[in-house]
């Protein structure tokens, strides 16, 4: 598949990245699926309902837009990005912010830290954040690379029911940004790092698994802008594994794995008005309904005294063992593996998606074969897998600890013991 064919085939998990229902109504991005370093034509298109987009003065069908866009790069011999705007619009007026940090690009094992400490700040103040690797180069024999931290403001939709608190939001967000990245500057004890673009009205950010072009040579890719695991990434620079994070980076393969788009959200709206308000001295209205099930954590009396970024990273390192075997394989015991351990792991632990799940663990079952001495008998089968996942969540269980596997299940302990005993 060449890079034109995959921008066909990404087309409807890029429109879905601008389009949300709010309150009963449909909230859009502006999209533009260009090259900013070429010729073409730049024009911010506004996402409609029904796979249509328009620039004000007419509509066109999303996919037609695709096509069109595609056409004309192939005649200029240039690669396309997929750019989206941080700004949520209902109809022409600005309705909502995405926020957005960007860190620019430094040494990986810098980064990485920072990306850490910005992700577990945002995780005390209600949000889930997601990260993607926004650039990467080799340089100085070092690795280089930028990232994107995204939390989808639009899913203060069931806590919005005073809309006025929203337009609070709008009207403040400069104030709210520019005392957000001073106090991360603070906490990161770093200066400069974090672009200011994103508390203007309008800025573009590629889309998630939107290609990466050199901006001197518009023909070249460089990447992806693929979703990233943290901790994962993070083992991976410590271990200097430079060539695994290009590969990953760079291969269309693994940008085709996705089947839909992370999103970060607010997960606590109380805490949450807590920072806006802190940073800002403005009122949100904000408010928890009885049709919402959601624990409130008790306010501290300063909210923005926290100087500290807080590690639970403990509680959860008896199942490290799992994400070991997962990259490893297993010789015997593969469907009680993944019954037990990984399913239940990757979807009520790391809380990945499911279709992100069904992937890893697929992964894990073609490692499995190709071991020496593989001991499998028949297809596991993606639908069997399904069907686990779903299971597991439906009924939020957790995965055996090694002690626990020892005690239920001796022959899937040993095999898992022996894949754990190898450097």
């Amino acid at each position: 598949m060449d890079i034109y064919e995959y921008l066909l085939s990404r087309a409807k998990l890029f429109y879905t990245q601008g389009i949300r229902k709010f309150a009963g109504s449909y909230i859009t991005k502006k999209v533009s699926l260009t090259n900013f370093n070429s010729d073409m034509d730049k024009r911010h298109y506004l996402i409609m309902s029904n796979f249509r987009v328009t620039d004000g003065n007419r509509e066109i069908r999303f996919n037609e837009y695709v096509r069109n866009q595609i056409e004309i790069a192939k005649q200029l011999n240039i690669i396309l990005e997929y750019h989206i705007s941080h700004t949520w619009f209902m109809g022409p007026e600005v309705f909502l912010y995405d926020l957005v940090i960007d860190i620019e690009k430094a040494p990986i094992r810098e980064n990485i830290e920072i990306l850490e400490d910005v992700v577990n700040f945002l995780k005390i103040y209600g949000m889930k954040a997601v990260a993607k690797i926004s650039s990467i180069i080799e340089k100085d024999n070092d690795l280089y690379a930028g990232f994107h931290i995204h939390v989808d403001l639009s899913s203060l939709e069931p806590y919005a029911y005073d809309l006025g608190g929203v337009n609070i939001i709008v009207e403040k967000w400069e104030d709210f940004y520019d005392s957000l990245i001073d106090r991360l500057e603070r906490i990161t004890e770093v200066q400069g790092r974090f672009d200011r673009a994103y508390k203007s009205r309008e800025h573009m950010i590629r889309g998630f698994l939107s290609p990466k072009v050199d901006k001197d040579n518009p023909s070249k890719l460089l990447g992806f802008s693929i979703p990233i695991n943290i901790d994962v990434l993070k083992d991976l620079v410590h271990k200097k594994k430079y060539d695994k994070i290009l590969n990953h980076f760079r291969s269309i393969d693994h940008a085709l794995k996705y089947r839909t788009i992370p999103r970060g959200k607010v997960i606590n709206p109380k805490l949450f008005q807590a920072l806006f308000e802190g940073l800002t001295g403005n009122k949100i209205s904000i408010e928890i309904g009885r049709r919402i099930h959601i624990h409130v954590e008790d306010l501290p009396y300063n909210p923005l005294g926290f100087t500290k970024i807080f590690d639970h990273s403990n509680k959860y390192k008896c199942y490290e063992y799992i994400d070991r075997v997962l990259e490893k394989g297993l010789r015997d015991g593969r469907k009680r593996f993944i019954m037990y351990c990984a399913a239940r792991y990757l979807v009520n632990v790391k809380k990945l998606k499911p279709e992100e799940a069904i992937n890893i663990i697929m992964e894990f079952i073609d490692k499995s074969t190709k071991l020496p001495g593989f001991k499998g008998s028949g297809k596991i089968y993606a639908s069997w897998v399904r069907s686990v996942v779903r299971g597991v969540k439906k009924k939020e269980l957790w995965p055996y600890k090694l002690e626990k596997l020892k005690e239920k299940d001796k022959e899937v302990y040993q095999s898992v013991m022996e894949i754990l005993s190898q450097n």
